[in-house]
């Protein structure tokens, strides 16, 4: 007779499995040692492009190369950005909460004759997570007050110039459901000193990951997407909360966002990446704090260009 599986575990692996769904990734695949994974973003630190995939950061030119340790199994990276020499790392990161002492729908005075398949699953919790790197590709964590109302949370993109930074961190309220059912701005104007946040969305059902723009001026743009398709765009400056939501273009989830030089919101889309590269299997990611630009390519061809 093979393991039997409780209720708490089976609706945190149903749980996880739509979480990674609505957050447009499935769980982070390790590649091939010295090899590139898919990459999630990019971004340009004097000028040079880094990528991250799901657990560390590359140099893209001439070829992929791993720049600093991996960051393990159990960080999922999501957001990037460059701020001088320092790039900003935005992730989850998993972390599990021992099961309770007693074993569920056995009496206490019975308790020593439970097995261990009548006992709990530890909860799996998937934390928001930011590491600043250096240029050496020394890794630190940054202390950030995350949201409270936060039971699981990940921090989806990662805005910085100077001394200023913004984050877009989304997640949900309810324990057993990692999913995104919120979406805050986390933001310092004094280079992570001080942390203020302002909650952006709540939205009525499970919603798609959240798209967080900016270009070399300090222009921002959040863009959210409900379960439904609708998207709204959230104008602003980083470190400066963004007024009210504006209308935009399209419906679902783009695969990414970018501002151009006057601050016009572009989207890509996956009909755009086919008309463009037909068949040909491909990325195109955003560049973060770049103008209109985003990162083309696969496996070790990559090159950066104007979306236009």
């Amino acid at each position: 007779m093979g393991p039997v599986l409780d209720r708490r575990t089976l609706l945190q692996a149903a749980a996880t499995t739509a979480a990674f769904a609505f957050l447009g990734e499935g769980p982070a695949r390790a590649s091939a040692p010295g090899r590139l994974g898919p990459v999630r973003a990019c971004a340009l630190r004097h000028g040079e492009p880094v990528a991250a995939d799901a657990t560390g950061l590359w140099r893209l030119l001439p070829r992929p190369e791993r720049l600093g340790p991996s960051f393990g199994p159990d960080v999922h990276l999501y957001g990037l950005a460059a701020a001088g020499e320092d790039l900003y790392v935005g992730a989850g990161r998993v972390r599990e909460t021992p099961a309770e002492a007693e074993a569920p729908g056995v009496p206490p005075h019975l308790a020593d004759l439970a097995g261990p398949d009548d006992t709990e699953s530890p909860r799996r919790e998937h934390r928001p997570v930011l590491y600043r790197v250096g240029p050496d590709g020394g890794v630190r964590e940054v202390d950030v007050p995350w949201p409270a109302g936060l039971a699981h949370g990940f921090v989806h993109g990662v805005a910085a110039l100077d001394d200023r930074i913004t984050l877009a961190v989304s997640g949900t309220a309810q324990p057993d459901t990692p999913m995104v059912t919120r979406t805050y701005l986390v933001s310092s104007g004094d280079g992570g000193r001080t942390w203020s946040e302002r909650l952006v969305r709540r939205y009525g059902a499970e919603a798609l990951s959240p798209h967080l723009a900016h270009n070399e001026s300090g222009d921002l743009a959040l863009v959210t997407v409900d379960g439904d398709g609708t998207r709204r765009a959230f104008r602003g400056a980083i470190a400066n909360g963004p007024a009210r939501p504006s209308p935009v273009e399209g419906r679902g989830a783009p695969e990414c966002v970018v501002l151009t030089a006057s601050g016009g919101l572009r989207f890509v889309s996956e009909e755009w990446r086919r008309e463009r590269f037909g068949a040909e299997p491909s990325t195109v990611v955003a560049v973060s704090g770049s103008s209109g630009r985003v990162l083309t390519g696969s496996g070790g061809k990559w090159r950066l260009e104007e979306f236009r």
